[in-house]
Protein backbone atom coordinates (compact mmCIF):
# COMPACT_ATOMS: atom_id res chain seq x y z
CA UNK A 1 0.00 0.00 0.00
CA UNK A 2 1.22 3.38 -0.50
CA UNK A 3 0.61 6.62 1.73
CA UNK A 4 1.41 9.99 0.57
CA UNK A 5 2.15 12.36 3.07
CA UNK A 6 2.36 15.94 2.91
CA UNK A 7 -0.36 18.08 0.47
CA UNK A 8 -2.72 17.27 -2.12
CA UNK A 9 -4.60 19.78 -4.22
CA UNK A 10 -6.55 20.01 -7.04
CA UNK A 11 -6.66 23.44 -7.34
CA UNK A 12 -4.90 26.03 -9.02
CA UNK A 13 -4.77 30.13 -8.09
CA UNK A 14 -4.71 32.40 -11.63
CA UNK A 15 -4.90 36.57 -11.57
CA UNK A 16 -5.48 39.00 -14.28
CA UNK A 17 -4.97 42.82 -14.56
CA UNK A 18 -6.46 45.38 -17.33
CA UNK A 19 -5.60 48.18 -17.70
CA UNK A 20 -8.77 50.23 -17.22
CA UNK A 21 -7.61 52.49 -20.27
CA UNK A 22 -7.80 49.53 -21.81
CA UNK A 23 -11.94 48.62 -21.78
CA UNK A 24 -15.00 50.13 -21.48
CA UNK A 25 -17.39 50.68 -18.46
CA UNK A 26 -19.60 48.13 -19.90
CA UNK A 27 -16.93 45.47 -19.87
CA UNK A 28 -16.11 46.79 -16.47
CA UNK A 29 -19.32 46.51 -15.18
CA UNK A 30 -19.39 42.85 -17.21
CA UNK A 31 -15.81 41.51 -15.12
CA UNK A 32 -17.55 43.17 -11.89
CA UNK A 33 -21.29 40.58 -12.52
CA UNK A 34 -18.84 37.94 -14.13
CA UNK A 35 -21.17 34.65 -12.42
CA UNK A 36 -24.83 36.13 -13.44
CA UNK A 37 -23.59 37.09 -17.13
CA UNK A 38 -20.97 33.94 -16.99
CA UNK A 39 -24.24 31.73 -16.05
CA UNK A 40 -26.15 33.96 -19.25
CA UNK A 41 -23.77 32.80 -21.77
CA UNK A 42 -23.26 29.39 -20.68
CA UNK A 43 -19.64 29.80 -19.10
CA UNK A 44 -18.89 26.90 -16.89
CA UNK A 45 -16.19 24.73 -15.77
CA UNK A 46 -16.04 21.73 -17.85
CA UNK A 47 -16.01 19.23 -14.58
CA UNK A 48 -18.56 21.15 -12.22
CA UNK A 49 -22.02 20.91 -11.73
CA UNK A 50 -23.58 24.14 -13.92
CA UNK A 51 -25.00 26.05 -11.00
CA UNK A 52 -21.89 25.47 -8.74
CA UNK A 53 -18.78 27.18 -10.10
CA UNK A 54 -16.13 29.65 -8.03
CA UNK A 55 -16.50 33.03 -8.03
CA UNK A 56 -13.19 35.01 -8.71
CA UNK A 57 -12.51 38.17 -6.56
CA UNK A 58 -12.45 41.49 -8.16
CA UNK A 59 -10.82 44.79 -6.89
CA UNK A 60 -10.85 48.08 -9.30
CA UNK A 61 -8.61 50.79 -8.49
CA UNK A 62 -8.30 54.34 -10.11
CA UNK A 63 -6.40 53.17 -13.40
CA UNK A 64 -6.88 48.91 -13.49
CA UNK A 65 -9.04 46.31 -12.72
CA UNK A 66 -8.31 43.22 -10.95
CA UNK A 67 -8.97 39.82 -10.53
CA UNK A 68 -7.72 36.69 -8.67
CA UNK A 69 -9.11 32.89 -7.90
CA UNK A 70 -7.79 30.22 -5.49
CA UNK A 71 -9.79 27.61 -7.26
CA UNK A 72 -9.47 28.59 -10.62
CA UNK A 73 -13.00 27.07 -12.70
CA UNK A 74 -15.12 29.75 -13.99
CA UNK A 75 -13.35 30.27 -17.53
CA UNK A 76 -12.92 33.98 -16.91
CA UNK A 77 -10.28 33.53 -20.53
CA UNK A 78 -13.75 32.89 -22.78
CA UNK A 79 -15.49 35.28 -20.54
CA UNK A 80 -13.42 38.08 -21.74
CA UNK A 81 -13.68 37.02 -25.35
CA UNK A 82 -16.79 37.02 -25.35
CA UNK A 83 -17.16 40.12 -23.86
CA UNK A 84 -15.05 42.00 -26.52
CA UNK A 85 -11.63 41.96 -23.89
CA UNK A 86 -8.78 42.16 -26.51
CA UNK A 87 -6.65 38.75 -25.54
CA UNK A 88 -3.24 41.18 -25.92
CA UNK A 89 -4.98 43.89 -22.57
CA UNK A 90 -4.93 41.40 -20.12
CA UNK A 91 -2.02 40.49 -17.62
CA UNK A 92 -2.60 36.41 -16.66
CA UNK A 93 -0.30 35.58 -13.53
CA UNK A 94 -0.70 31.68 -13.17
Amino acid sequence: MKVRNGLVSNSSSSSFVISKDDINVAQIYAIHDHMKIGKKMGIYSSWREKDSYDEWKIDESFREIKGSTGMDNFDMDTFFRKIGVSEDKVKWDY
